[in-house]
């Protein structure tokens, strides 16, 4: 494995919930397996569940089928993709953060001006 997929996978494991990273560490250690293959080999019930959201995230790919060992059913065979970050939410610009600490900061000195019965503050301007 290459050293940036260990540091993708580093940074990815604070970004994704426990139920899923467990879901994603199984399946990386034991590719190629069905779900209800992956969730007999690490002894959980929740794998099945969170493949999908990781799916969606690109984290991983349902690649061919065949029949399930456990199930004895035809079943996708689930396959790890290379990591990337999963999409963030949408954060406010820094200068609208910016623009918005500096008007409490303002709002901060009207009030201490008025306080001290309007009397001139230094503002070091």
């Amino acid at each position: 494995m290459r050293t940036t997929s260990l540091e993708s996978w580093a940074a990815l494991q604070q970004y994704l919930p426990t139920a899923r990273w467990e879901a994603l560490a199984a399946l990386i250690k034991h590719p190629g397996l069905t779900a209800r293959e992956l969730e007999k080999q690490v002894d959980s019930r929740h794998i099945n569940k969170r493949l999908s959201e990781l799916e969606s995230a690109g984290l991983v790919a349902a690649k061919g089928k065949r029949q399930c060992f456990v199930s004895h059913r035809n079943a996708m065979t689930w396959w790890p993709t290379s990591p990337r970050m999963p999409e963030r939410r949408e954060k406010k610009p820094a200068w609208k953060t910016r623009a918005l600490v500096a008007e409490a900061e303002v709002e901060k000195l009207r009030a201490e001006l008025k306080r001290r019965g309007g009397e001139q503050l230094a503002l070091g301007v």
